[in-house]
């Protein structure tokens, strides 16, 4: 039984994959401090939150919402981008274009109405008119 201090990160994850109609899981090892912070004004600039989670909570949190697929994808660093609006190619877009411009950030799964989706189909996403 998680602490409760660690059962308030796994409710706010719950809360967060709850209301994105998007969320994108990604991979950053790699990325310098300044890049980082690009890329999070960037997402900010668009109402996307970006947040790094310890996998074991995530993971926790996915478990309980009846996401059961997102294990495997939940290995090193991860940071997950949740899309607040309706609007589910921005998040797909920014991540894809910076991660073409910045090779460490790589993008690892999506949750798409609370269905894991592949990086191939959260890439696609950027491709609807």
């Amino acid at each position: 039984m998680p602490n409760p201090e660690k059962e308030a990160i796994i409710e706010e994850v719950k809360e967060k994959i709850n209301s994105a109609k998007l969320a994108i899981l990604t991979d950053f090892q790699g990325l310098s401090v300044a890049e980082m912070t690009e890329l999070r004004k960037l997402l900010r600039n668009a109402n996307i939150d970006y947040k790094v989670y310890k996998n074991t909570l995530t993971r926790l949190a996915a478990e309980q919402l009846g996401i059961n697929e997102l294990e495997k994808y939940l290995v090193g660093p991860t940071a997950i981008a949740f899309g607040k609006s309706d609007d589910l190619i921005t998040p797909a877009k920014i991540i894809k274009d910076f991660s073409t411009k910045h090779q460490h950030l790589n993008i690892k799964a999506g949750i798409l109405s609370k269905k894991v989706i592949s990086p191939e189909d959260v890439a696609s996403l950027t491709n609807i008119p």
